[in-house]
């Protein structure tokens, strides 16, 4: 049977997340710093040759090719970086050609330029920087100026494409990753519960063995007395060992099979009406040559409430041997497992506590795995050491069944514990809690 140990399983996985996050986010930085790197380039490129288009313009009005002008103006606009151009001389607007990006459409730009230019400007579709350059050259004692507006629009819509790509190709990286890491977890589970499940047969095989041979080894003193003519001795110190062997074999076998009933969904829960006091105290007298042992007390702290559940009694009463026989168990001799309530709403919460050596609170959930054994057994007998493991991990099932919930209210070292489980309480005692 497995002890308790501290599992790092969880860690590792959320640190190999962090880290497929951070190498993530240095990817995308990377391809983002290295479009807008592209993107600077591609302004002084537009600059560049913004210069030269206004050089060739300038030849073609001293020429007065204006046909020419005109046809090098309209096949640039045709282009996803030149929306407009217009050319001046003397301040007189002799070309102009372009186009208006709206929605999606292409319109025809205003005849005015001065529209035109504040149209460009506010449509808000002009990325660049320096989204409308302007050239200015005197030739001939004349004003010679070349207006180009620009936009990275195109460049932009590739660049988004792109960066949506490598996230898309990021984000299937990373669930990769965590599939991964989720199929690892799960076969660790696995194999842990393979390891649980062969260590819980030998330890139940041992145990079970163990019983057997108790019984055997009486009935054959028994026989050898018998054969001799001898008057047996310590009869009934025999007889009460028979049945203590046999009632502990029962219970690592209802045990076993608990378990597997409800790792099937196989539990029958029969519920009825249960009047929890009276419950308590007869089961409480039941314990008595069991707590003797240990000289160990219980007591029941109560008013005499009449609190009842609706539950199956086998199954509550398997609860409640649990949590006092493991009080028992793990409590100091000469000391008082204590037994008391508390009613929250329409819920009874019931308190059991020993004075053991305490559980640590990173342990608290742990101890509800099945097969699951405590280190700290200082005051556990060396008879009682034997079990499968499967108490807490029944017992929660079965409250939890019902509507509850089992669980460690408090612990301290050398100090004790408490355990708590809540159920709904039914008839008077719950309306008066409501």
């Amino acid at each position: 049977m497995r002890k308790l140990s501290k599992k790092n399983s969880d860690k590792r996985i959320l640190v190999g997340i962090t880290i497929a996050l951070l190498l993530a986010a240095t990817a995308w930085t990377v391809v983002w710093r290295n479009l807008a790197a592209l993107e600077q380039q591609r302004v002084l490129e537009h600059q560049n040759s913004a210069k030269k288009l206004a050089e060739i313009a300038t030849t073609f009005v001293m020429g007065k090719e204006y046909n020419n002008l005109l046809a090098l103006m309209q096949y640039q606009t045709q282009t996803t970086a030149i929306r407009f151009m217009a050319y001046y001389l003397d301040r007189e607007r002799i070309l102009q050609v372009g186009r208006e990006i709206k929605s999606g459409l292409s319109l025809p730009v205003p005849e005015l330029d001065g529209r035109a230019e504040q149209a460009i400007r506010q449509s808000g579709e002009f990325l660049c920087v320096d989204s409308l350059l302007s050239f200015q050259k005197e030739m001939a004692g004349r004003q010679h100026v070349l207006r180009i507006a620009y936009s990275l629009q195109g460049f932009h819509e590739r660049k988004r494409w792109v960066l949506a790509a490598v996230g898309g190709v990021i984000a299937l990286l990373c669930a990769i990753a965590l599939l991964l890491v989720l199929l690892q977890r799960a076969h660790a589970q696995l194999k842990q519960e393979e390891k649980n499940k062969a260590m819980m047969v030998r330890a139940i095989a041992h145990d079970a063995l163990h019983y057997v041979t108790v019984i055997q080894m009486i009935h054959d003193n028994w026989l050898s007395a018998a054969k001799r003519g001898k008057e047996v001795r310590d009869l009934a110190g025999n007889i009460t060992r028979i049945r203590e062997s046999n009632d502990s074999l029962i219970k690592l076998l209802e045990d076993l099979k608990f378990n597997e009933y409800l790792r099937q969904g196989r539990i029958i829960n029969q519920p009825g009406r249960i009047q929890w006091i009276p419950m308590l105290e007869t089961m409480i007298a039941d314990f008595s040559p069991m707590l003797s042992q240990k000289s160990v007390k219980v007591e029941l702290i109560h008013q005499g409430e009449p609190y009842w559940f609706y539950a199956d009694r086998e199954l509550l009463k398997r609860v409640v041997a649990n949590l006092v026989h493991n009080a028992f168990k793990f409590t100091r001799p000469d000391s008082t497992v204590k037994i008391w309530f508390q009613l929250e709403g329409s819920r009874l919460k019931t308190f059991v506590s020993d004075q053991g050596p305490g559980i640590p609170p990173e342990e608290w959930e742990h101890i509800f795995e099945p097969s699951v054994r405590l280190e700290n057994d200082a005051y556990v007998r060396p008879e009682d050491k034997r079990g499968t493991g499967l108490g807490l991990s029944n017992a929660r099932a079965f409250i939890r069944l019902s509507g509850g919930e089992l669980g460690v209210f408090s612990s301290q070292a050398g100090e004790g514990t408490i355990f708590y489980f809540t159920l709904p309480v039914v008839g008077p005692m719950a309306e008066a809690g409501k």
